[in-house]
């Protein structure tokens, strides 16, 4: 039942049970060292999440969850469709805004999705020379990709400090992660939108 952690990963975890509502200090502190904060890791971004802590809408179809960062100790909601394979982080205060953010997410990803050849195509004009793009962190930051999702893949690629690349090194890190096909996309609209 009781597992030993770092300094660093008891520390998310206490603090992501003193959000839990209803519960006394003890349990909270017996929570903060239980098997109830499960390890959660996707889009990048590792973390504890609270599955008793939770707000669900529509029936049960959408569920926020109250989740931890443990890179950064970020508090969010990590919001659940019985529909979508991944979840959605959303740094929204409240679940109901959490869940709105990721169902306007979820649908700007389909309407992006129902072109992605266009995007493989932007991607392999980028990679053969064909056009010349840079690629900034703000158009994945506008994608409907999320934020935190964004920053931990920045980190753990070393590129923290980066605020944009050539869009021949966004096309390669495509095909390490093909969402970064999102972000070439926003950058291209944003490059139409600038010169016409």
């Amino acid at each position: 039942m009781f597992n030993f952690f770092s300094k660093k990963h008891i520390k998310r975890r206490q603090r992501l049970a003193m959000q839990r509502p209803m519960t006394s200090l003890l349990e909270r502190d017996i929570l903060a060292i239980s098997d109830e904060l499960e390890y959660d890791y996707q889009n990048w971004v590792a973390a504890y999440v609270d599955r008793q802590h939770k707000a669900s809408f529509d029936g049960g179809v959408t569920t926020a969850y109250r989740a931890i960062s443990i890179s950064d100790g970020a508090l969010f909601w990590l919001v659940t469709h019985v529909e979508k394979k991944f979840a959605y982080h959303s740094e929204k205060l409240d679940p109901l805004d959490a869940v709105r953010d990721a169902e306007r997410a979820w649908i700007d990803r389909k309407a992006v999705r129902r072109q992605w050849h266009k995007v493989e195509q932007q991607a392999r004009d980028l990679l053969i020379g064909r056009v010349k793009l840079k690629v900034t962190v703000d158009d994945a930051m506008r994608s409907p990709l999320c934020g935190m999702g964004i920053r931990e893949f920045m980190r753990r690629n070393y590129m923290q400090n980066v605020s944009q690349m050539s869009g021949r090194f966004a096309a390669i890190l495509m095909k390490i992660d093909p969402q970064v096909g999102f972000a070439i996309n926003q950058a291209f609209l944003r490059h139409r939108a600038e010169t016409s």
